[in-house]
């Protein structure tokens, strides 16, 4: 299961990078300014929610010590 969890928050990370790297690749060739504000506000709601699920659902079912 912590296998899955790690490959989860991988995924999610990788996701979140390629995120930014295609915002930032738009932004150089678009002359127009790439995403509007509104968009990347929104692009980094969903992957902080995400982040936050996959932290939580990996805490949640640790053993106390």
């Amino acid at each position: 299961m912590k296998k899955l969890i790690a490959a989860l928050a991988f995924l999610v990370t990788s996701i979140t990078l390629y995120a930014q790297q295609s915002a930032d690749s738009v932004a150089q060739v678009s002359s127009q300014g790439a995403w509007s504000s509104e968009v990347k506000t929104w692009l980094l709601i969903i992957f902080t929610a995400a982040t936050i699920v996959v932290v939580l659902r990996t805490f949640r079912n640790k053993a106390e010590v």
